[in-house]
């Protein structure tokens, strides 16, 4: 299948494992994915702790899923559909080309 987009989407640590069984449960839309653990910056409203807030920064967690992009757009929706006011902030960029080494 043709995956011609990268869908990242950055989001509190504590959803991690929902947002996770949400992609797995759509195999049809999602290729190969990767979750790291970034430092969130930028708007304070959503800085959670009061340790977060003295450091200026939340612990979020980055997900990136090589898609196809209308399949993208169909997870966008299923994601804004299912965790509506969860704090997931996302883009869908085009990927050139992809590949990977086997042995």
């Amino acid at each position: 299948m043709n995956r011609d987009a990268c869908l990242t989407l950055v989001l509190p640590h504590t959803l991690e494992e929902e947002l996770i069984d949400h992609l797995l449960q759509h195999p049809e839309w999602i290729g190969p994915f990767v979750t790291v653990a970034v430092d969130g910056h930028g708007a304070p409203e959503h800085i959670a702790s009061v340790g977060e807030q003295v450091r200026g920064r939340a612990r979020r967690v980055r997900v990136d899923v090589l898609v196809n992009a209308a399949d993208g757009q169909r997870l966008i929706d299923h994601l804004h559909e299912d965790m509506t006011g969860a704090n997931i902030d996302w883009w869908l960029a085009p990927v050139l080309k992809n590949g990977s080494f086997t042995a």
